[in-house]
């Protein structure tokens, strides 16, 4: 069995000496000066099609810094539109996909199609950190995952998204109803008897400091024709200062 295993070990290393001697730095050149991409690279070798081969010709031809920028990748499907390429306006809606999390993928790309800047909106930072790509996160502003309108997604770093209140809400498997103002729209953590948000509450007009220009006798006798809710209308006032 251990010669076996020593054999076998022993072809497996041959195998790879074979192989690097045989596509050495000359012969890739030649090959990839001739084509487009990888697979260009092993037709134009003879090889039949082969994901391991694939990764190893790439290996090579990265190791041997073998000039590539001319290869295309799929240029057969250069300036063709995909059937099946979502467009922005349809993706940037509230609740798309019937209660489940859109792609984060696709936000990213529906984003960049509307001409949002991909930087943080709170500290500005590029998608760069120490020379390397850093890849900004999308916040969803009202902390709701299913409302992916424009104006409620944005591009933060790492740090400031984590910042923000309803950071890692995602995680929750359902979300409350959400409740909003019938005035301006705004989020309501909870909902209240008026249906308004505190800002639009308190410039309405506080019914309950008014009074009634009326004598305590004809208030009464008032009350007795009217039913109190009545003539608190009336008057432009609540029940409370009729009482």
């Amino acid at each position: 069995m251990g010669k076996e295993v020593t054999s076998l070990i022993g072809t497996t290393a041959s195998l790879e000496v074979a192989v690097a001697t045989k596509y050495t730095r000359e012969v890739l050149e030649e090959a990839a000066s001739a084509s487009e991409s990888i697979a260009g690279v092993m037709r134009y070798l003879g090889l039949q099609p082969s994901g391991s081969m694939h990764c190893h010709l790439s290996k090579r031809i990265k190791e041997f810094g073998i000039d590539i920028s001319h290869f295309q990748g799929q240029s057969w499907r250069r300036g063709v539109p995909d059937p099946d390429r979502l467009r922005a306006e349809v993706i940037l809606v509230y609740n798309r996909r019937e209660g489940k999390k859109e792609a984060t993928y696709r936000l990213r790309r529906a984003l960049g199609e509307i001409g949002r800047p991909c930087c943080c909106e709170v500290c500005g930072l590029n998608p760069e950190w120490n020379g390397k790509e850093l890849r900004l996160q999308i916040d969803h502003k009202d902390g709701d995952i299913l409302n992916n309108r424009p104006k409620n997604l944005r591009f933060l770093c790492p740090n400031c998204h984590s910042q923000t209140e309803n950071y890692g809400s995602y995680k929750n498997a359902k979300f409350r109803e959400r409740v909003y103002c019938s005035s301006c729209d705004e989020m309501l953590n909870k909902g209240g008897p008026t249906g308004l948000c505190r800002r639009c509450s308190n410039q309405r007009p506080r019914t309950a400091s008014r009074k009634i220009s009326l004598s305590q006798e004809e208030l009464r006798n008032l009350v007795w024709k009217k039913p109190v809710r009545q003539v608190a209308e009336d008057f432009g006032v609540s029940d409370t200062a009729v009482h």
